[in-house]
């Protein structure tokens, strides 16, 4: 299982039908994808581990900065 945005969910699963598809019920709407290694290419399958890779790097990051303490100046 991926996690990505609702719109990269979107674009995967109509580009990869066979290989991807949104999990069940919520998971699923809030972009978690599950990925069939039999029925992947291999690019297609290290492009989409690399974009939730970023996505989960991007949302860590926005984290960070929200918990940070403003100097005092």
């Amino acid at each position: 299982m991926v996690k990505l945005t609702l719109e990269q969910q979107t674009e995967y699963v109509c580009d990869f039908p066979e290989g991807l598809a949104p999990e069940n019920g919520a998971w699923g709407r809030a972009g978690c994808t599950r990925f069939l290694l039999q029925e992947i290419d291999h690019a297609a399958l290290r492009e989409v581990l690399t974009l939730a890779w970023r996505n989960a790097v991007e949302k860590r990051g926005s984290r960070k900065e929200s918990r940070r303490r403003p100097s005092k100046e």
